[in-house]
This record gives structure tokens, sequence and C-alpha cells, in this order.
């Protein structure tokens, strides 16, 4: 689970970065954000975070050379 607060000042750049991408991947599947797309963002957030956080892990356990 990402914890927000605890966040360095990069880590969370790159996780706003993250957020955004998913809600311009959104507008621009769907224009504008609505009730009746709000679902379909939340589903891309998820995706971006979920993804963020998978790519974390596995550079955390990639061996510095």
């Amino acid at each position: 689970m990402i914890d927000f607060v605890e966040l360095e000042d990069e880590e969370h750049k790159k996780l706003l970065k993250a957020i955004n991408g998913a809600l311009r991947s959104t507008i621009k599947a769907h224009g504008p954000i609505t009730n009746v797309w709000i679902g379909s963002a939340g589903k891309r957030i998820m995706g971006a975070l979920k993804s963020h956080q998978k790519n974390k892990s596995a550079t955390e356990e990639t061996p510095q050379v």
C-alpha cells in the first residue's frame, strides 16, 4: 500500500505523473470526465497506482551493479 504521507518529493512527483497520465487517458478516450465516465477514470487511476507500485517493487528488488 502506498503511504502518501511518507512519500519523498521525487516519489511524490512520479506518482502524481502516473495519476495525471491516467486522467489524460480518460479524457482522450471519453472527453470530459462526468458522472458517466467517473468509473473509467477511477479504473485507470487504480491501474496507474498498481503499475507504479509494481515498478517500484521491481526496482527495489533489482540488485545494483
